[in-house]
């Protein structure tokens, strides 16, 4: 049904012009039919209708990661920040980047803002657990494996991920 879901956001489009997350909508829509051009040109009328809207950068960050423009894919991250200082996705977003670049510091930074800035944020929390992990500061990760388990006491996998945190611990450190 892709091709009715095209037609649909087609329509979208053309009645409401304005609506730049339906022309990102679109812009992933057509990628996934194989029309580069017509998703590049897509995502192009999302940034005219919505550049100024910190949830269109975010998006267009992840299109420009996804397609090897890591540079573009930053700047649009940084643009959204400083669009919605309070958005934790966006440097989500950037922190993973980050760590791809091998910038594990950056990495760390970013996803202790993004769970300042939404604690609920799972994304935030799991990913400065693995960071912290990766980095060997297994005490921090651990701590953040509880703050995160705590939270959502019933969600089993939490509590799977910090059991297997608390085992990369030494024997002689206490939590």
């Amino acid at each position: 049904r892709p091709a009715d879901a095209a037609r649909s956001l087609e329509e979208v489009v053309r009645l409401q012009p304005e609506r730049a997350l339906a022309w990102q909508d679109l812009a992933f829509q057509r990628d996934a039919a194989g029309d580069a051009a017509g998703a590049e040109a897509a995502m192009q009328q999302a940034l005219v209708c919505g550049g100024d809207q910190a949830a269109v950068q975010q998006t267009m960050g992840r299109w420009r990661q996804q397609h090897g423009d890591l540079s573009a894919a930053e700047g649009h991250y940084l643009r959204a920040i400083e669009l919605d200082p309070t958005t934790g996705t966006a440097r989500v977003q950037l922190a993973a980047l980050r760590w791809t670049q091998g910038d594990m510091a950056a990495c760390i930074r970013l996803y202790q803002e993004a769970v300042q800035a939404e604690p609920e944020l799972g994304a935030a929390s799991d990913g400065l657990a693995q960071a912290l992990t990766k980095e060997g500061r297994i005490a921090e990760a651990i701590a953040e494996r509880q703050r995160w388990a705590s939270a959502h006491p019933d969600q089993v996998v939490l509590w799977l991920q910090l059991a297997a945190t608390l085992l990369r611990q030494k024997p002689d450190v206490d939590v």
